[in-house]
């Protein structure tokens, strides 16, 4: 006899019969968190969605393993100024500390020069 759990519950539900044989409906693992999506599985890849995919408890940048190409490209803002460097960019989820989602700065070592700032 071995575990199974049904097919159709999440993996935290308390539900689990011992069986010979894999009755319909059932699985012998309950690594799924998520038996309400066939995109949400332990083999599945973390995409920028604000779900947990691969069922590892850790969502979108949180995750390691997300793939950063289903995110946004933002750019480093080295002079504070809301401007960032449009050759110095990363991929993510969500906005990271330190760039920001503009890329006109000429200058990104200078706070006052910016597309914003009045010419002198």
């Amino acid at each position: 006899m071995s575990g199974v759990f049904p097919a159709s519950q999440p993996r935290l539900a308390p539900s689990r019969i011992e069986a010979c044989l894999v009755p319909s409906g059932y699985v012998t693992d309950s690594t799924d968190c998520d038996d309400g999506s066939r995109a949400v599985n332990p083999a599945a890849t973390e995409v920028c969605n604000s779900i947990d995919d691969d069922c590892d408890r850790q969502i979108d940048d949180a995750d390691a393993s997300v793939d950063t190409s289903t995110g946004s490209t933002f750019y480093r803002d080295g002079d504070a100024d809301t401007y960032g460097d449009a050759s110095s960019t990363t991929r993510a989820c969500s906005l990271p500390s330190g760039y920001v989602t503009d890329s006109s700065d000429c200058d990104d070592g200078t706070r006052a020069v910016n597309p914003a700032a009045t010419e002198v």
